[in-house]
């Protein structure tokens, strides 16, 4: 496995887990990979999307918290620590 998979998925920006995600699907589909390495690639991969998927959750809070006043945006509500 690459040297990524041994970093921490929360560690990682939305950007830098669907990079890992597409090459990992890259590695699923060329058909190189022992079945092991291919199950723990496809784990490894639903760990990244998951993640990506919290990000752009995280993302829509915050544009959905923008608070407008007259049709400009004019400040971001804090969010409360969950």
């Amino acid at each position: 496995m690459s040297l990524s998979s041994s970093i921490e998925i929360s560690s990682l920006s939305f950007d830098q887990a669907l990079k890992e995600s597409e090459n990992i699907v890259k590695s699923l589909e060329s058909g190189s990979l022992d079945l092991e390495s291919a199950v723990t690639h496809y784990v490894r991969a639903t760990e990244l999307l998951k993640h990506c998927s919290a990000k752009l959750q995280e993302a829509q809070l915050k544009v959905q918290r923008i608070i407008e006043q007259d049709g400009k945006a004019v400040g971001i509500e804090e969010m409360p620590d969950a």
